[in-house]
């Protein structure tokens, strides 16, 4: 059962609710009462005997006797806290501070114009060595721990990283210049290409990709294979649309033109089958039940 209150506004008996505080019974009644207490009442003060301005709510309370907490001192007691005189710092004014405050300045400008004792800053830096310029420097473990601050200054790591260093080319034997940090083995794009085709490569195999198809591997046998498959790619499932999807031997063997052994496949996974070939194998052979997805 909700509890009664009386509204402060029109003095009507209301029901509040239980986690509300119940001092008006509806919104208009609340701001009406909000609107006569910013119309304030000037009161004469019982300590000094000032003038001032106090909401008419306060003086139905019985607040608003004093202008301010200093004249009211004299009438509610001596403060909770006791205060003590200290002299500032700065300016050596007596102000009054409470007993277990340890405020040394009366203001904050005296706070600002105190000069402070310096305190020496802890150095944790190391020194090293410039790689460039061989001068000895100061620098943070952490930046050393992960291999920064190899230079003592931006100078210095510029001119070390545009510094060259004469090597030769891998391919025709040319001397060209390099930079040390990332040296390159050949002088030029056309030596590159080169230099890593055939047997240099990696990824050489031998040079299979180059034996020939046997003579059923033809057009008409591709089609058969695609109308087979519904044109659609075997790993991804991507429906055949404007560019022709390519057939793939399951066995890498170009010879070998069974059905069986041949699938059809798009474009970009014909292109992924060229590497781990042992997993294609085992992936269109020993679990046939996963070539209708992507791996």
């Amino acid at each position: 059962m909700r509890r009664q209150a009386i509204c402060e506004s029109c003095g009507k008996v209301f029901n509040p609710r239980p986690d509300k505080k119940g001092r008006f019974c509806s919104w208009d009644c609340a701001q009406v009462k909000n609107l006569a207490n910013r119309n304030r009442v000037k009161q004469i003060c019982e300590g000094c005997g000032k003038s001032f301005t106090a909401r008419p709510d306060d003086i139905q309370k019985g607040w608003g006797r004093f202008c301010s907490r200093k004249c009211g001192y004299p009438f509610h007691g001596p403060p909770r806290v006791s205060r003590m005189d200290r002299q500032c710092l700065a300016c050596s004014q007596i102000f009054k501070v409470p007993e277990p405050s340890k405020q040394k300045f009366c203001s904050r400008t005296c706070a600002a114009s105190y000069p402070r004792p310096k305190v020496p800053r802890r150095d944790g830096r190391v020194e090293t060595t410039c790689e460039h310029c061989g001068a000895i420097f100061k620098t943070q473990p952490a930046l050393l721990k992960r291999g920064h601050s190899r230079f003592c200054s931006v100078a210095c790591s510029n001119t070390h990283r545009d510094t060259r260093v004469l090597v030769n080319c891998d391919f025709c034997g040319t001397g060209f210049r390099t930079r040390p940090a990332r040296p390159h083995r050949f002088c030029s794009r056309e030596c590159l290409a080169k230099g890593i085709c055939g047997a240099n490569n990696p990824r050489w195999m031998g040079g299979i990709s180059s034996e020939p198809y046997g003579l059923q591997f033809d057009d008409a046998l591709r089609e058969q294979i695609r109308r087979r498959d519904d044109y659609i790619c075997q790993i991804c499932g991507v429906q055949q649309n404007g560019r022709i999807h390519s057939v793939h031997h399951i066995n890498y063997d170009k010879k070998d033109n069974r059905p069986d052994n041949l699938i059809t496949l798009c474009v970009v996974c014909h292109g992924k089958t060229g590497t781990n070939r042992h997993k294609w194998i085992w992936h269109f052979t020993a679990a046939p039940q996963l070539t209708s997805r992507a791996i």
